[in-house]
This record gives structure tokens, sequence and C-alpha cells, in this order.
């Protein structure tokens, strides 16, 4: 990007560079894209204009996949691209023995050559990669390795854990190879030599843990890490990204070892100091608590991405969703191919769906219902089945499909809370005691132990006593009691449940 911009007569800062970093994949046309629109607008224009950058490039994946791939023929190949795109750069050897284990692959394989979804590296064409904003597409949407590829690479791992033994055998390994089984070695916690404990490849591993969820893993392996010394001897800014996520880690586990981790960043990294103390208190459900120090990140830090994600997160565990509008609207437009950044904003429009919606609103409406709706095709999605009810329900006002959808979504995802709150906030538009009362029930034990869904359970339930008739003064009182919830917001509850049962 800084080489073009020079040609172009653009002069980039290290700040400029910086900003970009974190929304360029590393695909040619888009980092043209992106300093010719500098060149036609401004510098300020296009960061303040960023969702479009995106948007030109990850808006055409889904399409060209679409083309490319035969509906009958679409689990291999979302499997094909979902193992490369994990693997990263594939040698030849490897991706010829993947092509070997059926025929479909090889057919779907040459026609990403054919459209150069993927293409080949290196002097002799010895490895393998998949287009930069392709991989980024799957990889965001998690698409899931198939069985047959499984076995192979877990061949592949056995194989490597009998060279690992001995350090020099993999002295001659492939380095792509060599970094792809040692960062499996570390999510699966399995040894690896201390001279092999590369800070790329432990980042690599934590940062995948992490956007897998599974933090435990992740403390884990810092700990680990930090009694071997090793932690130490990585530089800077490695050290800074596996603490950050180390102590994300942490506040999601609510493992009072936060505090003491967090002390790490607070003479060197303000922001991020208080970045993690506002994630602490919204993992705790303290909401109003977090807002504060999440408040304070933007003030000194206007573009944190991060923290303008948790201030919706936030108000909307307070449910006060017209705070969040300003905040859930931004999002999504620097991210409009996401269905997380998508959700919040469109359940604020459903909120204020009363014939209010401007033709901009109604028009991001359409195109988020569009993109949902491709992501689920592809695989099923949780967020799809919540807002198409939702729509169903405030936009359309039709019992009957927003019933149906909810049914659907209950069946492939049981265990979901959030499926489950769209069924009795539906319900309750409706004026449907009894899909209340189950859905309550339902949210009820999923609370338990999980501090975030009793909030939304406490929420629903003085709601569910509003619609049973329960005295002003009783709901009062009950509202009161509920933890997580700063005076304003109780106002807040009390006010909606004022309005829907006490209006008449």
């Amino acid at each position: 990007m800084r080489h073009y911009a020079q040609l172009q007569g653009v002069t980039l800062s290290t700040e400029d560079r910086e900003y970009f970093r974190y929304i360029l994949t590393g695909y040619p046309p888009q980092v043209i894209f992106c300093v010719d629109s500098i060149c036609d607008y401004s510098m300020e224009y296009v960061k303040d204009h960023s969702y479009e950058i995106v948007d030109k490039f990850s808006s055409k994946v889904n399409d060209l996949l679409k083309a490319a791939i035969p509906e009958e023929k679409k689990e291999k190949a979302y499997g094909l691209l979902a193992f490369m795109s994990s693997y990263g750069i594939v040698p030849t050897i490897i991706m010829s023995d993947v092509l070997k284990l059926n025929d479909e692959y090889n057919e779907i394989f040459h026609v990403f050559c054919s459209l150069t979804i993927c293409k080949n590296l290196g002097a002799i064409n010895e490895y393998v990669e998949v287009n930069p904003v392709i991989a980024d597409y799957v990889q965001r949407n998690r698409f899931n390795l198939p069985e047959d590829i499984k076995a192979l690479l877990k061949h592949g791992m056995d194989e490597f854990e009998k060279k690992i033994r001995n350090a020099s055998d993999i002295e001659g390994e492939d380095f792509e190879s060599l970094r792809y089984y040692l960062k499996r070695n570390i999510i699966e916690d399995k040894a690896i030599p201390e001279k092999c404990m590369y800070s790329t490849i432990y980042l690599s591993a934590i940062y995948d843990l992490y956007n897998a969820q599974k933090y435990k893993q992740v403390i884990k392996i810092v700990r680990k890490l930090k009694e071997k010394n090793a932690f130490n001897l990585y530089d800077d800014r490695a050290q800074t990204q596996i603490q950050n996520y180390y102590c994300r880690s942490l506040a999601r586990e609510g493992e009072p070892d936060f505090y003491n981790e967090v002390q790490y960043f607070k003479d060197t990294e303000s922001i991020l100091y208080d970045f993690l103390l506002g994630f602490m208190e919204r993992n705790k459900s303290n909401f109003g608590k977090a807002l504060e120090y999440f408040q304070r990140v933007i003030k000194n830090d206007p573009k944190h991405r991060s923290a303008r994600r948790e201030i919706v997160i936030a108000y909307r565990g307070l449910e006060d969703y017209s705070s969040a509008y300003d905040f859930a609207k931004a999002n999504y437009h620097d991210d409009p191919e996401n269905a997380y950044q998508i959700q919040p904003y469109f359940e604020i429009l459903m909120r204020k769906s009363n014939g209010t919606l401007s033709e901009e609103e109604i028009s991001d409406l359409q195109d988020m219902r569009k993109v949902l709706s491709q992501i689920n095709s592809q695989k099923p999605l949780s967020n799809y089945y919540e807002l198409e009810a939702q729509y169903a329900t405030f936009v359309e006002r039709d019992w009957d499909r927003a019933q149906a959808v909810l049914l659907a979504g209950r069946e492939i995802f049981p265990e979901s809370s959030y499926i489950e709150k769209a069924v009795f906030d539906c319900c309750e538009q409706f004026k449907y005691i009894k899909g209340m009362e189950e859905s309550l029930s339902r949210l009820q034990k999923m609370s338990k132990d999980n501090t975030p869904i009793r909030l939304v359970y406490d929420m629903r339930e003085v709601r569910f006593d509003a619609a049973m008739g329960k005295s002003f003064d009783y709901l009062q009182m009950k509202v009161g009691r509920i933890k997580g919830l700063n005076e304003e917001a109780k106002k807040r509850l009390m006010d909606c449940i004022l309005a829907m049962y006490f209006s008449k």
C-alpha cells in the first residue's frame, strides 16, 4: 500500500498505515481501490467510509462462490475451501493428497483455479493459496472441515508427532507444514520442542482458539509460556498481543487473576487498559460500569472499533436500544457482511419500526436480510432465525410466519438463548401468553450459572408478570431487585411495562 501510494503521490503516515492494516486483507485490487479513493476524495473521507472498501470486495465473494459452485457440490466445495483457508499456504504435495480423497475435490479445485479463487505460488508452483479476500470470508463464516480431510490431517499429525520427539527430525520439514502442525500441536495441548516455540505460531494458535471461544485453552497456553519463560523472550509486539488475548480470556472466564494480569498495560497502554477493564465488567454483566470504561476509551480514540462494538453490547444488555443506535449503525456500515454487526443494528431498527424508519434504514434492513439469507444458505446461522422472526413480528405483523421461523430455529439451535429470547419477545408482541410462559421456562433452565442469560430471564420474568396482571407496585419492587441493571435501565424497563401493560 505504501509503495503504490508513493507512485500516486499520496503520503501515508504511520498512523494511516496502522488504521488500514485492520481493514485491508492484502488483496491487491482492494489496496489499489483504497489508495485511488484517497486520491479521488481525501484521507478523512476514506477513513469515514472505510466500510466501502470492505463492502466493494467482500460483498462479491458470496456471488462469486454461488456462481462457481453447483448446489449439489456445495458441501464438498466449502469443505475444501475451509481446509485451504485454515492451512494457509498449502504445499502442493499436501494438496495432491487431499484431491485424491474424492473426485469431486479435484473437479472443484480446477474450477477454483480457473476463476482465480486460488492460485499456485513458488518458483515451481510448489504451493497453493486461496485468494485472501475469499479466505477471510470463509474463516469468518467458520465453515467445517469434511471428515475425510480431517482424517488425512490427523494422519499427518500422527506422523509429525513421531518426528517431533526428536527435534532434529523436523529440520527438513517444509516450513508451511511445520507451521501448520506446530500450531495444531499447540491448539491440541501437545508438547513441542522449546526451539520451536515461535511467537508468531503461538499467537496464531491463541487467536484461533480465542475466536473458537476456547478461553480455558488460551489461559492454559499462556500460563505455560510464562512458566517456561518463553513469553519474556518474545518481542514487545508479540507480548502485547498475547497478553491482550490472555486478559480477554480471563475476563470471559471471570478469573480473579485478570486484575493482576491487566496491570501489564496500566502504564504503557492506557487505552487498552481501560478497554480490558470495561470488557471484564461487561462479562460480569455490570453494563453501566462497563460503559464508563468504554466511553473513556472512545474519548481518547473515537474510532476504536472494539470499544464501539462493546458499547453496543453493553447497551443491548441494558436493552437501551436508542442509545446504541449510532454506534450499531456505524459498526454495521464498517462491516456490512458480518452477521454479528448486523444483529444489533437490525434489532434496534425493529424497536423503532412503527412507521418511523427512514429510506436509508429500510434499505439497510433489506440489505441485512439478504446477507443473512445468503450466509444461512451456506451454513445454518442462528442470527438468521432470530432476526427473520423479529422482522415477521415487528414489520410484517405476521404471527404464522414468525412462529414457523422460530420453530425452525429452535430445531436447529435447541440450546440458543438468543433464539429463546426472540421467541419470548415475539410472543409478547402477539400477546401469546402460553408461548411466553414456555419460553420463560426454557430461559430459566439456560440461566443456571450464566449471569448474562440470568439478566435476560429476570427482565422477561417481570414483563411476564405484567402480562399476567400483577400490580404496578409489585412489578416496581421486582424490577428494583434485578441485579446487573443500573437505575436508568430499571426506569426504562418500568417505562416499557407501563407503555405496554398499563397504558389503557
